[in-house]
């Protein structure tokens, strides 16, 4: 969360953005349309503050749309000692966005033999 919310913070000082796209670097296969997929959701319900990638069986906390009317909340959840994206969560109003075609794109990649054997 730390990186999360010294991003946000930039951002909200040097961007104009109205959204924040997170993803972990150890999924190397996210699909091709998520920001589409969890743009869609957030516009379709404008109270929604965070769109999140739920792969049929779990939420994937570290896939999310963030609208910037919610990062302040972000950074506040983390500068007073939260560091868990699914209790931040808890706080502001989310939707979960139906991945369960695309579970395999959200696969945890450590290791060069984990990479190589993907590709199997």
């Amino acid at each position: 969360m730390s990186g999360i919310s010294s991003a946000l913070t930039a951002m909200i000082r040097e961007s104009t953005a109205q959204q924040v796209l997170v993803t972990s670097c150890d999924v190397p296969y996210l699909p091709k349309n998520i920001r589409q997929r969890l743009e869609s959701a957030l516009v379709s319900a404008p109270s929604i503050d965070v769109s999140i990638v739920h792969d049929g069986t779990r939420r994937q906390n570290l896939h999310c749309l963030i609208k910037r009317q919610a990062w302040p909340a972000l950074i506040d959840f983390f500068e007073n000692g939260g560091r868990a994206m699914h209790r931040w969560f808890d706080q502001v109003n989310t939707v979960d966005v139906d991945f369960s075609n695309d579970v395999e794109c959200f696969l945890n990649i450590n290791t060069q033999e984990q990479l190589n054997s993907k590709g199997d």
